[in-house]
This record gives C-alpha cells, structure tokens and sequence, in this order.
C-alpha cells in the first residue's frame, strides 16, 4: 500500500518489504536458537539435580576422582633413582621404570628420549633442576 489522503491528514500505513535472509544467516540464526535450546536444557537439568550438576558433568567428576594420576617419563626417573642411591644410566633406568610400569610407551627408543628429556631439564632449569650429571652418561638426584 502506498500513502494516501496526505491532503485530509489521514496517513494509511505503508508495506513494509520483509529483507529475505541468505542462507548464511538462516544457518546462523538456526544454530543460535538450538544452542539457547540446549543451554536452557542443561540450565533445567542443573536446577532439578541435587548435585547442581548435569549427569554428564556429574559422571566427568566422579571419573577424575576415581582416576589416578599417571606418571610421567621424568617423575618415573626420579622415583627410580630415589630407589638406586647412585646414578644410572638412562638405559638402566628405562630399564627399572618398564619393569615397575611406571610408565608405558610404544616408543623404539625410550631410552634416548629419556635421556634427552633429563638434558633439557638440566638445561632450562640449571641448578634448580631435580637432576645432576654424575658422570659421562650417568644421572644421579639434585640434592
């Protein structure tokens, strides 16, 4: 409709032209209204648990209580020389942390990455480093 009767006063209200919207922002708007869904969703399943946590949220926390932490290739290192009171070699040390599974690898040479992942610590950290060259190739405890 166009405006009429200007001269009488009398404004007739014109037609608005919907824009159409492309179909990236049809895309757009539909993922914002599934994801107001959801979180509304999670918001109602939060206020009705006892825990004030959804069951997914609620299973993630059990599970990371239950689990224990896994030890790393270093803090393998430094459990099995706590044990030996004199320094290894990193091949004798591998050796020791495969035995005792303190660490599991599928790697065809954990004792080069050992031995490497030691010189590094030394490196970066100096003399607050948890280990010291004892001799050529052997490693004891920073003490």
């Amino acid at each position: 409709m166009q405006e009429g009767n200007l001269e009488q006063g009398i404004k007739v209200p014109t037609k608005r032209v919907k824009k159409k919207l492309s179909k990236k922002e049809r895309a757009a708007l539909r993922a914002q209204s599934q994801a107001d869904q959801e979180n509304a969703r999670l918001r109602e399943e939060r206020e009705d648990s006892p825990t004030g946590m959804t069951a997914s949220e609620q299973a993630m926390a059990e599970s990371e209580e239950e689990r224990p932490k896994k030890m790393g290739c270093l803090d393998a290192a430094v459990h099995v020389l706590k044990q030996a009171n004199e320094p290894l070699t990193s091949g004798q040390m591998m050796e020791q942390i495969l035995e005792q599974s303190l660490w599991i690898t599928a790697g065809r040479t954990p004792a080069a990455k050992l031995y490497s992942a030691i010189l590094r610590e030394i490196q970066r950290n100096g003399v607050d480093a948890r280990f010291v060259r004892a001799e050529r190739g052997k490693f004891t405890l920073n003490q």
